[in-house]
């Protein structure tokens, strides 16, 4: 039988910042998953007994691309049974990369999957910096995927030794 998967974003850390979407499904969810356990302002799911998290799998698993399996594993385990809510910190639409892996493979099992977008970090450090994300240039980079490329220039990093 296939369930309901529901992907939402817990917003920068502050529950103020949860969108009513976000958390009308954390309220309804017969099991909540936690990317992490380790944000600011999710004390209230901590308590909540439908909810787990996956912080063990980042101890086990040697890479980010292993631990994105193991999550997108653990997350179909739970959808064989019941309904689940999958919470990742800050928006799940922007640099969650187990959010396009797990929709890929929540989809192709036959799931519906939804995603809830939620108040990034970036969203914050704009507003406190006054910044408009659009106007003033605002460009982001992911930091794996620079140091991947580093490693990769032929110079082998070596103009950033210092």
């Amino acid at each position: 039988m296939a369930h309901s998967l529901t992907v939402v974003g817990l917003g920068p850390g502050d529950p103020e910042l949860r969108t009513i979407a976000a958390q009308r499904a954390l309220d309804q969810a017969p099991r909540i998953l936690l990317r992490t356990g380790i944000h600011p302002g999710i004390e209230d799911l901590l308590a909540d007994p439908r909810v787990s998290t996956c912080d063990d799998l980042y101890e086990q698993q040697p890479t980010f691309q292993a631990l994105y399996r193991a999550v997108t594993d653990r997350v179909l385990g739970l959808l064989a049974e019941t309904d689940v809510v999958y919470a990742v910190p800050g928006n799940p639409l922007a640099g969650e990369l187990t959010v396009i892996t797990l929709r890929s493979a929540a989809e192709s099992t036959g799931h519906v999957v939804r995603v809830i977008p939620g108040a990034g970090g970036l969203d914050v450090i704009a507003a406190t910096a006054g910044l408009d994300l659009m106007t003033d240039g605002v460009q982001t980079l992911d930091a794996l995927e620079i140091r991947d490329w580093l490693e990769r220039a032929p110079f082998n990093g070596a103009l950033l030794d210092v």
